[in-house]
């Protein structure tokens, strides 16, 4: 636990956001790109959509802000979650390394079951 939660802060530590006077725009630190779980990350294209509720209160002017700092934000945020999902497998791993041999073979049929559970269509009501 204090392993993951010294990641955690090492992470948030070494990726530093900074807004620049012009139009806010979001600097990421050179090394935080390199690393290589973030050069292994495919960003999606940014699809435009304004949060629930602002499209009657705002004007165009204003909704082109909002879908600018959205865009600034969208790559960041998807760097940061695929690191975030690499810690949690290197976490999941480390846990299942404390697993006996037997205690592995149990969970191994455990997560078949559970997964043979959730592929199994529901009972139709027969008339």
């Amino acid at each position: 636990m204090k392993k993951l939660c010294l990641s955690i802060l090492f992470v948030v530590a070494s990726f530093s956001v900074s807004f620049a006077q012009d139009g806010e725009r979001i600097k990421l630190e050179k090394e935080e790109i390199d690393r290589p779980v973030n050069n292994q990350v495919e960003v999606k294209k940014f699809r435009k959509a304004l949060p629930a509720g602002y499209k009657s209160i705002t004007k165009p002017e204003q909704q082109t802000q909002i879908y600018k700092i959205q865009e600034d934000y969208h790559s960041v945020i998807k760097l940061l979650q695929a690191r975030i999902d690499a810690l949690e497998s290197e976490r999941d791993k480390a846990i299942e390394a404390v697993l006996t041999p037997t205690q592995k073979d149990e969970l191994d049929k455990a997560r078949e079951k559970n997964k043979a559970s959730r592929a199994k269509p529901k009972d139709v009501e027969e008339e």
